[in-house]
Order: C-alpha cells, then sequence, then structure tokens
C-alpha cells in the first residue's frame, strides 16, 4: 500500500492548525467557515456551535456567496481558491461538514471558479472532505 501524495496545502493547513490552537483557548466556541487560501487571503465568518436548525442550505450558500464577494472583489489572477471550516471536536466527519461543503462549491461553481478543496481544521488537526484524507498531531511544533 502506497501513502498518498502531499498536497502542496499540507504545510498550510499544518500551520492552519497550529494557528487554530493557539488562538482559540475557549472550551466551547464557535464553527468558522473560511474561503480563500490557508496561507494568504481569505473571509471568514462564525457560526454558533452546534450549528442552528435554521442553517439550511440556503443560508449556507448566502453565506459562503457573501465571503466570496468580500474575497473576490480584490483578487488578482487564479490562485487556489480554498474552502475549510475550524471547530470543536476532532478531524471527522460530522454531518454539518458536508453541508458546508455543499454550500461553498455551489457558491465557488456559481463564480465560474473550482474549489480546490475543503478541510475541516480543530485543535488536533485536520481532514480533507474529498479525499478522506487526514493528519493529526498530539503535540505539533512549528
Amino acid at each position: 500500500m502506497s501513502s498518498p501524495v502531499p498536497s502542496p496545502a499540507d504545510g498550510a493547513f499544518r500551520l492552519e492548525v497550529g494557528r487554530f490552537r493557539a488562538t482559540e483557548r475557549r472550551r466551547l466556541f464557535p464553527l468558522v467557515l473560511h474561503v480563500g487560501t490557508p496561507d494568504g487571503p481569505r473571509r471568514s465568518t462564525d457560526v454558533p456551535w452546534p450549528v442552528p436548525r435554521e442553517y439550511d442550505a440556503g443560508l449556507r450558500f448566502d453565506l459562503a456567496d457573501a465571503l466570496l464577494d468580500g474575497l473576490m472583489a480584490g483578487w488578482q489572477g487564479h490562485v487556489p481558491l480554498w474552502g475549510w471550516l475550524t471547530r470543536p471536536g476532532v478531524p471527522v466527519v460530522h454531518d454539518s461538514d458536508l453541508g458546508w461543503f455543499a454550500a461553498t462549491a455551489k457558491a465557488v461553481a456559481a463564480r465560474e471558479r473550482d474549489l480546490a478543496g475543503f478541510r475541516v481544521v480543530t485543535r488536533t488537526g485536520w481532514l480533507d472532505l474529498v479525499s478522506e484524507e487526514r493528519r493529526t498531531w498530539k503535540r505539533l511544533r512549528l
């Protein structure tokens, strides 16, 4: 069995896990939807955790689309466009992760762009929702 080929974004998401660990110290904190690049320009919005029932597919799309509006106003060139969540828990798939992924993918496609990927970032690691690849760390040294 061969090991997966590392993505160029893996290092940026490792740093994203480290930043998340360093900045989020609360026991309970919101989910945050991000669009952009993990090591560059991004737009983000907080969502209550656990996600309330009224955050349906339409509202998730509207939030992702609004983030893209703000991001793409000054977007230059064809930089890979990522979506990711930072949230409580461990890097395993939650139903809400899939809903945010679908909404972000649709919002990006509506702008005739490609989504480079979508990941879930927690304090212990990240999970790629497309490939199901994940990385976790007990002690992350940056």
